[in-house]
């Protein structure tokens, strides 16, 4: 009696097909790393060296063509424990690449799993009802300094989502691929101690309505802007172009590098500073606090704020005064503002995060991902920034005036928060507003009686 023969499952023949083709790759793998190796063996540099060692003549400008042709019609051959020396380095060297990918790929695995676990918990934390006050922070930053974007965030990236929702963007510049004209003179120390003075006025507000009195303030530079109208400067004259879109809000969408050193223009120019004006324009680069405050959302729903920290409170206290002492760009910028926040164990992971080197005591460039990684370690929820730099693009990405005014639009959709930062909430409105129209009420009442 035969043997009847079952026919494989569809199942069986997906794996079969599997193991194939994973053995088909991995002879690929290893015929490829073969032939790297004799290729690396059969180098210009070798090759002379073994035809100087035969004994072999050859013209001092051979190229690898005809140094390879000399070589095989003379009958030499690689030195097979130099190719199987050459064949175990690039295995190793291969292996170690696929780990690690494979950990990159883990890692990226992990973070999304734990960036998920987060929303669904906030998500659910919002949907429950509070059992005491709810505290955050909200930081305001003035940053000084000179500006180049790079690709977008991926738009449902982490980072993304928080620079969207949480951080509110006064730019001088505004518009993509704009600079942001300023002098040399002592107009950016003026502007960072306006900013002081324009929060401190308004110690337990909202911040939205601050931020837009401190752009009020600015409006006179759109009318400096004027004077550039017949420049020849590209630069100048694109900021001219665009001054009506210029000292507005906008949304970090793209990466962005700061760099806080002088160009050879502003070094020129302080030479026509006094000593005191050029120690002040040079301390001014970076990213100065100008403010910080907690946002407390009570048991009923209602919002109110809270200063903690204000520099033109604390410069009082410091003879003589120093600005660097408020500016994250420095050792003890950073040291001082987490000593306000009673935050000080997270010292060595700031300096990590900016990239201190051991005895630094100022750097010279940041990115938005680093700062990101710093609000998110600190535990800053919401972030107002006054941004002095350009929007300078990298030559790269051939940003055309139809690509800048995309992304113009599409950053300006996210000027508005979905979480209040700077409003009260809508119930404690509605009780203003409720009290207000009682006592209209009452008032008519007294009238008439």
């Amino acid at each position: 009696m035969s043997e009847t023969k079952t026919k494989p499952t569809e199942e069986e023949t997906k794996e079969d097909t599997k193991e194939e083709t994973e053995h088909r790759k991995e002879d690929i793998t290893r015929f490829l790393i073969r032939h790297h190796a004799k290729k690396k063996l059969m180098s210009v540099k070798n090759m002379k060296e073994a035809l100087k060692k035969n004994g072999i003549n050859f013209p001092s400008n051979a190229g690898q063509s005809e140094l390879q042709e000399l070589f095989y019609s003379h009958n030499l051959k690689i030195n097979e424990k130099d190719l199987e020396e050459e064949i175990a380095k690039a295995e190793a060297k291969a292996e170690a690449k696929e780990k690690a990918k494979a950990e990159v790929a883990k890692a990226k695995a992990e973070a999304k799993a734990q960036a998920k676990a987060q929303e669904k918990a906030e998500a659910e934390a919002k949907l429950k009802p509070l059992t005491e006050p709810k505290e955050e922070l909200v930081m305001t930053l003035n940053i000084k300094a000179h500006g180049f974007e790079y690709s977008e965030f991926p738009p449902s990236s982490q980072i993304s989502k928080y620079y969207k929702n949480n951080v509110r963007v006064h730019s001088m510049a505004c518009f993509p691929g704009v600079a942001a004209i300023g002098h040399v003179n002592s107009e950016r120390i003026d502007d960072i101690e306006s900013s002081y003075s324009i929060f401190n006025k308004k110690a337990e507000c909202a911040t939205e309505e601050i931020m837009k009195e401190y752009s009020a303030t600015k409006d006179n530079y759109k009318q400096m802007l004027n004077q550039f109208e017949k420049n020849n400067d590209i630069g100048f004259r694109c900021a001219y172009e665009n001054r009506e879109r210029s000292v507005n809000f906008t949304t970090y969408l793209s990466t962005k590098l700061f760099t806080f050193e002088n160009s050879k223009e502003e070094n020129e120019g302080m030479k026509k500073l006094s000593i005191n004006d050029a120690k002040n324009f040079m301390n001014s680069w970076g990213v100065n606090v100008s403010d910080i405050r907690l946002k407390i959302t009570n048991i009923d729903g209602s919002v109110q704020y809270k200063q903690i920290f204000n520099p033109e409170n604390e410069k009082r206290k410091y003879i003589p005064y120093d600005i660097t002492r408020f500016n994250l760009i420095y050792r003890k910028g950073i040291e001082f503002i987490l000593n306000i926040l009673h935050k000080e164990e997270l010292f060595p992971s700031v300096l990590q995060i900016f990239k201190f080197k051991d005895g630094q005591d100022r750097i010279f460039e940041l990115n938005l991902e680093q700062l990101y990684e710093f609000f998110k370690l600190v535990g800053i929820k919401f972030v107002n920034v006054i941004d002095g730099s350009c929007r300078s693009f990298h030559p790269k990405l051939q940003i055309t005036g139809e690509k800048a005014e995309k992304l113009y639009l599409k950053e300006k959709k996210f000027i508005t928060k979905p979480e209040a930062f700077g409003k009260l909430s809508n119930r404690k409105q509605s009780r203003k507003l409720n009290k207000h129209n009682r006592l209209k009420r009452s008032n008519r009442k007294r009238l008439k009686n």
